[in-house]
């Protein structure tokens, strides 16, 4: 008849710092446990401790699939989340562009319309002073005009002074032969005078005093005449 034998088996424990700080080479298929952390470790019977394997319990790996597919489940929220950011974001940049396009139209726009008040003002200070140019211009041409009917009366003024000099000029003439006509018989009556009065002399002897008086009634007869001429002449 055969007996059941039952054996105890114990596996090397200790906690994580006091493995850590034995650190020992474990014989190849020897287990060591950890047993603040659950974790299990085989020994190959080469390495040391820290630097072999580590393997968790059932319940460990549970516990970090439930980790993983919490993690998972956060990576999605977050990815959602992060996409839903991304959209927002490129909405906002979009919209940004559109009104930073906008205030660049409408600044655009402003400059051109100051632009063309400029160019209109400038076109009605030149229209002005193309008014007052064609203004200026009237009142040259009405200067000129008025110069040229001045010059064409002071023409006319000079011929009509031409005129009344050759009119005076042929008056006077007119009457210095009128009164070379009057004074020309006076002489030859002086001369008959003056004959007699030598004639009267020889026959005489010296008559001093009848020849001056006969000479002062003569010039005074002479100047009379003169005076008379003249102031009939030129009256």
């Amino acid at each position: 008849m055969t007996s059941t034998v039952f054996a105890k088996i114990q596996m090397r424990r200790g906690t994580a710092a006091e493995w850590a700080t034995a650190n020992p080479i474990l014989a190849e298929g020897e287990f060591a446990f950890e047993i603040d952390t659950g974790i299990t470790k085989v020994g190959d019977g080469a390495s040391d401790y820290a630097t072999l394997p580590a393997y968790a319990t059932y319940s460990q790996m549970l516990a970090a699939q439930a980790a993983i597919e919490a993690g998972q489940t956060q990576l999605a929220t977050f990815t959602s989340q992060l996409t839903a950011a991304q959209n927002a974001a490129t909405t906002s940049v979009a919209k940004a562009s559109e009104a930073f396009v906008s205030a660049g139209n409408a600044k655009f726009s402003e400059d051109a319309a100051e632009v063309s008040a400029s160019q209109a003002a400038q076109r009605a200070i030149d229209a002005a002073a193309s008014a007052v140019q064609a203004a200026g211009s009237e009142t040259n041409a009405a200067g000129s005009e008025q110069a040229a009917a001045a010059s064409k009366a002071a023409a006319l003024s000079s011929e009509q002074a031409a005129a009344q000099s050759e009119a005076n000029a042929a008056a006077s003439e007119a009457t210095a032969s009128a009164a070379a006509a009057v004074v020309q018989p006076l002489a030859e009556e002086i001369e008959v005078i003056a004959t007699n009065i030598g004639t009267v002399q020889d026959a005489a002897g010296p008559l001093t005093d009848i020849q001056t008086a006969m000479f002062e009634m003569a010039t005074a007869f002479v100047n009379s005449q003169t005076r008379y001429v003249s102031a009939v002449a030129f009256s």
